[in-house]
């Protein structure tokens, strides 16, 4: 038997499925700015945990520069640091010989994590220099003895044959650089050791010796790596760049060293 087909109202059918869409997107923009909102929330509470975090960063960081400011004494100085509270206290991440019986050290204190650290330079326990570096290298505290300070560059810029500045030995001293050509997941290139590279195929020796001059320790390794693989081109050392690595890997400070995703401190010379 024969059933005639009924149509509907064209204008009815698509008035509904017009009404369809518009109920599919109202529910996907509801559940779209439930997401946006609960995104924001969460970012406001983050920066809000961070801009606290920073205040108290800031407060601990007050302390820190009295006792920098008037503390004389190496030794002392850990000690009184310690005294203060858990943000502030730190371990000793390096120890070590910058020539003529000063050293380096450099402290982690509790902030360390936002990328704070502390840096002083000693002549038999006394400070000459001390500083905190902030974020992106930033020195946001120096003091120095002046004398002092003056007489250990009058002394290095002679050995080294440089004219380095009181500026140029805070940057340098306080640049929380590692050793290695090859770090992290995968052993992937760095940086200090993609420039060494480069200067080295460009056969540039005056930026590898400037290297060599530098008051950052790591920096120096690479220098000196940097003239063993020009060597091994068969590039003849200057005697007195020869000098200086001599004397650099007589030194053997320890270094930052990167080893896969750890980061130690060791010294690198036999």
């Amino acid at each position: 038997m024969f059933c005639p087909q009924v149509y509907k109202n064209p204008d009815r059918v698509r008035k509904g499925y017009n009404l369809a869409i518009l109920t599919t997107f109202i529910d996907y923009t509801k559940v779209f700015m439930k997401k946006v909102l609960i995104t924001i929330c969460y970012l406001f509470a983050s920066f809000s945990l961070f801009s606290q975090e920073k205040q108290e960063i800031q407060s601990a960081i007050e302390p820190v520069k009295h006792i920098l400011h008037t503390e004389t004494s190496c030794k002392q100085l850990q000690y009184r640091l310690d005294t203060l509270n858990k943000l502030i206290s730190g371990r000793v991440f390096l120890n070590r010989d910058v020539d003529f019986s000063h050293r380096h050290i450099r402290l982690q204190p509790g902030f360390f994590r936002m990328g704070y650290c502390i840096d002083v330079l000693t002549k038999n326990d006394t400070i000459v220099l001390s500083c905190i570096t902030g974020p992106d290298s930033a020195i946001c505290f120096r003091n120095y003895d002046t004398s002092r300070l003056n007489d250990y560059l009058h002394q290095r810029n002679k050995f080294y044959q440089s004219s380095k500045s009181a500026d140029e030995l805070f940057a340098e001293l306080s640049t929380q650089e590692f050793y290695a050509f090859y770090c992290g997941e995968g052993m992937q290139k760095t940086e200090g050791g993609k420039y060494t590279k480069r200067l080295v195929e460009e056969k540039n020796t005056a930026a590898l010796t400037d290297m060599l001059r530098s008051f950052n320790c790591e920096t120096q390794a690479f220098g000196v790596a940097g003239f063993y693989m020009l060597k091994e081109k068969n590039y003849a050392i200057p005697a007195p760049v020869k000098r200086l690595i001599s004397h650099i890997k007589k030194r053997n400070s320890t270094l930052a060293i990167c080893s896969g995703c750890f980061l130690s401190v060791e010294k690198i010379y036999k």
